[in-house]
């Protein structure tokens, strides 16, 4: 439920499932539907076209749960890699997620926007037991799949009623006879105070761990819940520090799993054998509050960590932490590029002259160590990007440098479409049984025409806000984007506000005009903004939430001198 890992095998299952039953959901009947291609041609099916599949996720990136927010990263990444690799039944996956904050009536907000607005062919694993149980009545009406939810919870899978939801990771009940097979083995007569959260998530376990333990010597002495809304489990904590158990069993989410162990590790008075339950076991929670005072902690698991040295060598865990990253400006035609783990990209001049680009090497992903070190260079319009993995050129019977040599041959003739200059490389490399996982991107680079970009730079004062507002409505009603107007200016208002608030420097607003509208401000600041719920007392903190509900995608990526924070809006635009 927590690991990108993890993810990466249920996203991979969702990608055989999806070629499966592609076929069989025909929801509505519209002129909003498409038809598939290859053996649906012909059929209605919402989400589906020649080319694509458009799958929702929703996920708790606020809230009293956002440490699972990363989770959806895990899984966006994952579908990028199936696309790299060509996609699924040659369609690429579209992945939209939205934010419940891990408010059930917010899930169900952003069930109906995905599938009545959006129009997802299946909403992949939704996070969090309320949220799932809130959304899926209305989601099996509409006969919307519902692959792989991210909840233990034990129902999913026994309900007639509800086909469309498939569940995935071992339930709760089966991880609390887990411990309670441990505890009857090892002290059969505990003395077992519980702390658990009051939703479906902790009951289910503790329900099962009750059950689990029934006509044993070990029994369940005490019992406390807390609610998600809760600032901490501080009193909980005391209470169950005075019940004489000898056990804690801790049924929590990260955050109060964290305030748990630490309110643990501060009673010394109170040492109980601590069991803390899957879902807030991982290095996350652990570490601030530091591993010599988690020493002798019980758990369960069933994923491998990348944290763990016992998985270094696996290939999984492997592919996981390498990454080639590069960044290319169409505007500048300047390429940025950093490494960490997978060898040197080959680029090839427009004249058909292939090189290995040298960077820095970094260390994979996790592993840490010194700063990944970005270069710059400059690609001459037409020129060939190739990255790939290890696999690519590290076969057994021929060695890395020779690996290399024969895929800068294959790269001195590309042909004019990429596909084949693909198909060229992987023909004259890949055994027809490969030994490693083989992954390869070729791009061609090329620049955008001078009218599609307008670039401005603003100080750093109030007045900016307006100034960017005025600059935007005029340049997309001179590109006839008027309708795109309204949304883009509170954008690119939100945007330069958070510049001379929390910034320094001046602002230079960019907009870019291609597939879709991009927008970028960058300032001199390497500090991030973070995406949140405000409260209802807040005064503030609601600007870059309601940025990231009106775009496409949004992200911020790191230069030398600072950052730029960029969106994407459809060019038809979402709120037309």
């Amino acid at each position: 439920m927590r690991k990108t890992t993890v993810l990466r095998a249920a996203a991979a299952a969702t990608a055989a499932l999806l070629t499966m039953t592609a076929c069989s959901s025909r929801r509505g009947q519209d002129d909003t539907d498409t038809a598939a291609g290859g053996a649906c041609k012909g059929q209605q099916t919402t989400g589906i076209t020649d080319r694509t599949i458009t799958l929702g996720g929703i996920y708790p990136l606020s809230g009293p749960a956002s440490a699972y927010g990363t989770i959806s990263k895990g899984v966006a990444a994952y579908f990028r890699h199936v696309n790299d690799k060509g996609g699924i039944d040659g369609r690429k996956v579209r992945f939209i997620v939205r934010d419940d904050g891990y408010q059930p009536p917010k899930a169900v907000e952003e069930a109906r926007r995905l599938v009545e607005q959006e129009k997802v062919f299946a909403v992949f694993q939704t996070l969090g037991t309320p949220s799932t149980a809130a959304v899926w009545d209305y989601l099996n009406q509409q006969k919307v799949p519902q692959p792989f939810v991210a909840t233990g919870a034990s129902v999913w899978g026994t309900d007639d009623k509800h086909p469309w939801t498939i569940g995935w990771q071992p339930n709760y009940v089966a991880e609390a006879r887990v411990y309670a097979k441990y505890l009857k083995d090892t002290r059969p007569k505990a003395k077992v105070a519980v702390l658990y959260q009051n939703d479906d998530f902790g009951k289910d376990l503790l329900g099962g761990f009750e059950k689990a333990v029934a006509g044993s010597g070990v029994k369940v002495v005490a019992a406390e819940s807390y609610e998600v809304t809760d600032p901490s489990v501080s009193a909980q904590m005391a209470s169950l520090a005075r019940s004489g158990a000898d056990v804690l069993l801790d049924v929590t989410t990260p955050k109060f799993g964290s305030q748990a162990l630490a309110a643990d590790a501060r009673n010394t008075r109170w040492n109980p054998l601590h069991i803390v339950n899957n879902v807030a076991s991982s290095a996350a929670v652990l570490k601030p509050v530091g591993f010599k005072n988690v020493q002798g902690v019980v758990s369960a698991t069933y994923f491998k960590d990348p944290a763990d040295p016992q998985w270094a060598n696996d290939p999984d865990v492997k592919t996981y932490k390498e990454a080639l990253h590069a960044v290319y400006d169409p505007v500048s035609g300047r390429c940025s590029m950093a490494r960490a783990g997978h060898p040197p990209p080959v680029v090839t001049s427009p004249d058909g002259q292939p090189a290995p680009h040298e960077l820095p090497a970094g260390p994979p992903l996790g592993l840490g160590g010194l700063p990944f070190e970005a270069r710059d260079v400059e690609l001459a319009e037409g020129s060939l990007l190739c990255l790939y993995t290890n696999g690519l050129i590290g076969e057994r019977h021929i060695d890395a440098d020779t690996g290399l040599a024969k895929l800068c041959e294959a790269l001195t003739r590309p042909a004019d479409a990429l596909e084949r200059t693909c198909q060229a490389v992987v023909d004259s490399l890949v055994p027809a049984h490969p030994a490693d996982d083989v992954a390869l991107l070729i791009a061609r680079t090329r620049m955008l025409p001078p009218d599609d970009v307008a670039s401005w730079c603003l100080p750093p004062e109030p007045a900016s806000a307006a100034r960017a507002r005025e600059l935007t409505s005029a340049k997309l009603t001179e590109w006839g984007l008027e309708h795109l107007a309204f949304t883009t200016e509170l954008i690119v208002s939100e945007l330069v506000t958070n510049v001379y608030r929390y910034a320094s420097g001046p602002a230079t607003l960019r907009l870019i005009r291609e597939r879709s509208l991009v927008c970028e401000v960058s300032d001199t600041s390497h500090t991030s903004p973070h995406l949140r719920r405000a409260r209802t007392t807040d005064e503030g903190g609601r600007g870059l939430f309601l940025v990231a509900q009106m775009t496409e995608r949004w992200g911020t990526r790191y230069t030398r001198d600072g950052k730029t924070v960029w969106t994407e809006q459809s060019l038809t635009g979402m709120f037309t």
